[in-house]
């Protein structure tokens, strides 16, 4: 392998593990909104040229995490009401068009799998594992649309939904006011286009408060 080429792999695998640590770090509210990141001192604390840290930080800039203020410099992305609004909106336009090209046969053929996953989210008591179970239903659900592009937006969206959670306590915390998934699976196996709609949209939107 040219020596260019192994230097290429080197840094894009010490970018992918920062990157990785750093992302980890956001969602156990470790670096929190507000934190303020020094790129200096990170390639201090990895070891690495401030090149990699550099890389990492592009990326959750552009995925919406962090951002470069002038005169603060790079700092933890404060979050406000109109973020988390529009990240709701996202993720119901993507799920919707997804439930348009799977509702129906591509429901029916997969169902053994989405409905242990419906069962597995009915079962948890605890809030995080809730979140969890629900992400990985949904990402499945999303994953059958076989659209790549729909794929790995809809996987961002809801990474950085994650962290909005995390910080504004975004979710329902009443079990009653959940929207069962089994149920939804179910108006989801009907070869109906609006009903499949409404049901994911009626779904979605089940006891969903924003608190700050």
């Amino acid at each position: 392998m040219p020596k260019v080429k192994m230097e290429k792999n080197k840094k894009d695998n010490l970018t992918l593990s920062i990157y990785n640590d750093l992302l980890s770090k956001l969602m156990s509210n470790e670096l929190a909104p507000g934190a303020i990141i020094d790129r200096n001192v990170l390639a201090e604390q990895y070891q690495v040229s401030v090149a990699p840290v550099r890389d990492a930080l592009t990326r959750l800039t552009l995925e919406g995490f962090i951002v470069t203020k002038p005169y603060s410099g790079t700092v933890v992305k404060s979050i406000s009401r109109e973020d988390v609004i529009g990240n709701l909106v996202m993720r119901e336009a993507m799920e919707t068009q997804a439930v348009r090209m799977i509702h129906g046969d591509k429901i029916i053929k997969h169902y053994e799998d989405l409905i242990s996953l419906a069962n597995a989210i009915e079962k948890c008591s605890d809030q995080t594992a809730y979140w969890n179970a629900d992400v990985a239903f949904h990402q499945k659900l999303v994953s059958l649309c076989e659209c790549q592009l729909l794929i790995n937006n809809y996987v961002q969206i809801m990474s950085i939904g994650n962290f909005y959670r995390i910080n504004t306590f975004l979710m329902n915390n009443d079990p009653t006011k959940r929207s069962s998934h089994i149920e939804l699976l179910e108006q989801l196996k009907a070869d109906d286009t609006n009903a499949a709609v409404n049901a994911i949209i009626a779904h979605l939107h089940a006891g969903k408060e924003i608190q700050f």
